[in-house]
C-alpha cells in the first residue's frame, strides 16, 4: 500500500529516494525478479524512537502471486533482531482489502480505524 496513490514523476521520485536513503531513517528493502529488475519494496519508517511504520508496494503485474506476503514475512523474520524493540504498525486504506488480508495473514492485529484507514500492529511470535 502507499499513502499517495497519485502518479509521481520519475525525477521527483529519484530526489525523494536519495533524500530518504541519506536520512537512513529505517529499513528499506527491494524485491527483484530474475532479471534483477525491481518489482517491489518494503520500508520500515521510523516514526519515533519506538514506532516503525511499514510501507509495502509491488508492481501491479505481480499482484495476486503471494509476493507481498513473501516480502513482508521474510523481512519480519530476517530482521527480527533489529525490529524486535519497536512497535511495528501499518496504515491500510479501507478500500484496499488485499492489503488488509496481507497484514492480517502475517500476524498484524487491527488496533484502530477511522473513516479512511485501518491501523494494524504487528504481533510478535516466538
Amino acid at each position: 500500500f502507499a499513502n499517495n496513490s497519485e502518479k509521481i514523476e520519475f525525477e521527483k521520485h529519484q530526489i525523494w529516494l536519495k533524500n530518504y536513503l541519506e536520512k537512513n531513517n529505517g529499513l528499506f528493502l527491494v524485491l527483484t525478479n530474475e532479471k534483477n529488475k525491481i518489482i517491489g519494496y518494503i520500508r520500515f519508517d521510523k516514526k519515533d524512537q519506538q514506532i516503525l511504520e511499514i510501507s509495502i508496494a509491488l508492481h501491479p503485474k505481480f499482484h495476486g502471486k503471494g509476493l507481498g506476503s513473501y516480502l513482508l514475512s521474510t523481512s519480519l523474520r530476517s530482521y527480527k533482531n533489529d525490529l524486535y524493540s519497536y512497535t511495528i504498525i501499518a496504515k491500510v486504506k479501507l478500500q484496499n482489502p488485499a492489503s488488509q488480508k496481507l497484514f492480517e495473514k502475517n500476524n498484524f492485529l487491527s488496533i484502530d480505524k477511522d473513516t479512511t484507514h485501518i491501523v494494524y500492529q504487528y504481533h510478535y511470535t516466538i
